[in-house]
Order: C-alpha cells, then structure tokens, then sequence
C-alpha cells in the first residue's frame, strides 16, 4: 500500500506541476488529473473492501 500512496503523491505533484506551466483547464492538466481521480478511486475500492471483508458479520446477519 505504500507503494501504491507513492504513485498517487507522484501523479499529485505531476498534476500540480502541469496546472503551473499549462494552466488549470488545460487538457493536458485535465489528463493528469483523470489519471489521479482513477487511482484514487482504485484506492478507495480496496480501502471499502478491505473494510467490508473486516466487517462483514458485523455488516451481515448471518
């Protein structure tokens, strides 16, 4: 998982970087900024599975 927080700060800061030198609603800003939003949805699926396997006879009547 740390590994994977890594890339997101990396694309964070490939964002930030872009949003400097081409402007904030550049495509190429855009882009980047998809790409982050796609790995912290990918993070945030682990994050509610990982959660839910945890906690799933306290979720579930079983």
């Amino acid at each position: 998982m740390q590994l994977f927080n890594f890339i997101i700060e990396m694309k964070r800061t490939e964002m930030e970087n872009c949003a400097r030198k081409y402007g904030i609603s550049s495509e190429k800003t855009l882009k980047v900024s998809q790409e982050l939003d796609n790995l912290l949805n990918i993070q945030n699926k682990f994050i509610c599975n990982f959660f839910i396997e945890k906690y799933r006879s306290f979720l579930c009547d079983e």
